[in-house]
């Protein structure tokens, strides 16, 4: 229910992350998670986190195996 959903938050517990993900991205999440909420990430800085990751994304092999449209 959504109550132990909200419970299980407050406790600070969060769904798993994919061990697949890059790990500039589950930084990121991790800092939007950030039990307290005024020490969560700013959404401008998200952004440029994310333009960041993307940059450097673009700038390695990965980018050939992901779609363009993503760029």
């Amino acid at each position: 229910t959504m109550t132990q959903i909200v419970r299980a938050i407050d406790k600070g517990r969060r769904p798993p992350i994919s061990p697949q993900l890059l790990p500039e991205l589950k930084t990121l999440i991790e800092l939007c998670w950030h039990q307290d909420p005024a020490s969560r990430l700013k959404m401008p800085q998200v952004i440029q986190q994310l333009r960041d990751i993307i940059s450097r994304l673009r700038s390695s092999d990965v980018a050939k195996y992901v779609p363009s449209i993503i760029w």
